[in-house]
């Protein structure tokens, strides 16, 4: 039976994960950014390529926890909202990845 120390104890240790996913989603973008600044700048011309594993071992966490954090969570840019998935070479081929751009950005999905 549940007391309320151990609601309580339950409710720090949600807020506590929140925090962390909270921490580790911002660092990913944050990387996202600097690895990417061609791109922000100057558009999908100008994208390097980039693989789950570099982010991964730059934040000292495993691939999977990147793929996690970055399907279905998105970036405004200057270029439009990107889903995060977009600036990797893994996700989707050039070109595919190039019609993505271009179709987001005229409106067209």
């Amino acid at each position: 039976m549940f007391c309320m120390k151990d609601h309580l104890q339950e409710a720090k240790w949600f807020i506590k994960n929140l925090h962390n996913r909270n921490d580790t989603l911002l660092r990913v973008a944050r990387s996202i950014v600097e690895k990417q600044t061609g791109f922000l700048e100057h558009g999908s011309i100008a994208m390097k390529p980039m693989v789950l594993r570099d982010i991964a071992e730059e934040l000292k966490l495993h691939e999977s926890t990147i793929s996690r954090v970055t399907t279905q969570k998105y970036m405004h840019t200057p270029n439009g909202i990107i889903e995060f998935k977009y600036f990797f070479s893994s996700h989707v081929s050039t070109e595919r990845r190039r019609r993505m751009f271009i179709y987001r950005h005229q409106g067209v999905y």
